[in-house]
C-alpha cells in the first residue's frame, strides 16, 4: 500500500510540474488571454449587471483583478506543488522526519526558481524575484500545513490512555505489568499441577470403573448360566426373573452413566460416579422391598418401573451437568 501511494503521489507531482511548464511557456498574450477568461467567470458572480456592462468598462473590472488572480493563482499553483512534495517524500521513511520535509520544501522551491528563469525566455514573459517569491510562501505554507497535521493534528486525534505521560509513569505502568505478568505465570504454573493431580485421580477412577463393569459383566454372565440351568435344578419365579431382568437394564445403564463421565472429566468426576453407583444401590433396594409387598405381579411391576425410571432419569440428571 505504501508504495502505491509512493508511486502515485511521484505520479502526480511529476504530472503537476508538467502542467506548470506548460502554463509558463505559454506567450504574454495567450497567458493573459486564460487568466482573463478566468477573471470574467469570476467577475460575472461578483457582478451581476456584468454582461450588461460596456466593453471598456468590462475591460476596467478585468483589469482591476488581472493582478490579483495571476498571484493568487502563482500561490495556489506552487502550495499545490509543495503538498505534492510532501507526499511524495514523506513514504521514504528510512529518513528522518523534517529531513524528508526539507527535500520537500528544497525540491518545490528550486523548482518555483527554474519556473521564473523559463519565463525569462517566453515572448512577452519575465523573470520576477516577487513571483519568485510568492511561488515559494506558497510551497511554504503548504507544506507547514502538512507538517503541523502529521505532528500535531493527527497525534491528538489518536491519544491513548497513556499520552502525555513522562517516562518515569510509563516505567512504573511496565513494571506494574511485568509484576501481574508473573502472577499469571505463577498462577497458571499452580493450576497446571492441580490439572495434573485432576488427571490422575481421574485415570484412578476410570480404572476403578473398568474393575466395577468387569465385575458386573461376570455376575450377569452367571446369571444368564443359571437362567440357562435345567427346570429340575434351578427355577426362578416370575416376579424374580423381572426383578433380575430391571436390575441387568439398571447395571449397564449405571455403567454406561459411569463411562460418560469418566470421558468428560472434571473437578466432580469422582463425586458424579459415586452418585450414579449409590443411586443403583437404591434402585436394587427397593426393588426387593417391592418384591416383599404382599401385592399382586401386575402391581409388582408397576412399582418396579417406577422406580427405575426415576433411577434412569437421575442418570441423565448427572450426565446433564458435564455437558
Amino acid at each position: 500500500m505504501r508504495s502505491f501511494l509512493r508511486v502515485l503521489s511521484i505520479t502526480l507531482l511529476i504530472a503537476w510540474m508538467g502542467f506548470i511548464f506548460y502554463m509558463s511557456a505559454q506567450p504574454a498574450g495567450v497567458s493573459s488571454e486564460i487568466s482573463g477568461g478566468v477573471i470574467e467567470l469570476v467577475a460575472q458572480r461578483l457582478y451581476p449587471d456584468f454582461e450588461n456592462l460596456s466593453l471598456t468598462e468590462k475591460a476596467e473590472v478585468v483589469a482591476s483583478f488581472q493582478f490579483a488572480v495571476r498571484k493568487s493563482a502563482h500561490v495556489a499553483g506552487f502550495a499545490l506543488l509543495g503538498v505534492l512534495s510532501f507526499l511524495s517524500f514523506i513514504s521514504y521513511t528510512k529518513l528522518r522526519f523534517f529531513t524528508r520535509v526539507f527535500w520537500a520544501g528544497a525540491i518545490s522551491a528550486l523548482y518555483a526558481a527554474s519556473d521564473e528563469i523559463h519565463q525569462r525566455f517566453v515572448s512577452g514573459r519575465s523573470c520576477e524575484l516577487r513571483d519568485f517569491l510568492l511561488d515559494s510562501a506558497g510551497v511554504l505554507g503548504a507544506i507547514l500545513l502538512c507538517t503541523a497535521f502529521v505532528k500535531v493534528i493527527r497525534p491528538l486525534r489518536r491519544k491513548t490512555a497513556y499520552s502525555g505521560k513522562g517516562k518515569k509513569a510509563l516505567k512504573a505502568l511496565n513494571k506494574q505489568l511485568f509484576e501481574k505478568l508473573d502472577d499469571a505465570t505463577a498462577n497458571n504454573n499452580e493450576l497446571q499441577k492441580k490439572l495434573a493431580l485432576q488427571e490422575s485421580e481421574i485415570k484412578r477412577l476410570s480404572a476403578s470403573v473398568l474393575e466395577k463393569t468387569a465385575e458386573i459383566v461376570q455376575i450377569k454372565t452367571e446369571k444368564e448360566e443359571i437362567l440357562v440351568q435345567p427346570e429340575n435344578e434351578i427355577k426362578l419365579s416370575d416376579e424374580m426373573e423381572y426383578a433380575a431382568k430391571i436390575i441387568g437394564e439398571a447395571v449397564i445403564e449405571v455403567t454406561k452413566t459411569c463411562n460418560y463421565i469418566t470421558e468428560k472429566g472434571g473437578d466432580n468426576t469422582k463425586e458424579l460416579v459415586n452418585l450414579a453407583l449409590g443411586r443403583n444401590e437404591v434402585l436394587k433396594t427397593e426393588i426387593f422391598k417391592i418384591l416383599g409387598l404382599a401385592v399382586s405381579f401386575d402391581e409388582k411391576q408397576e412399582l418396579i418401573q417406577k422406580e427405575k425410571q426415576e433411577a434412569f432419569d437421575y442418570f441423565n440428571s448427572i450426565k446433564a451437568q458435564m455437558c
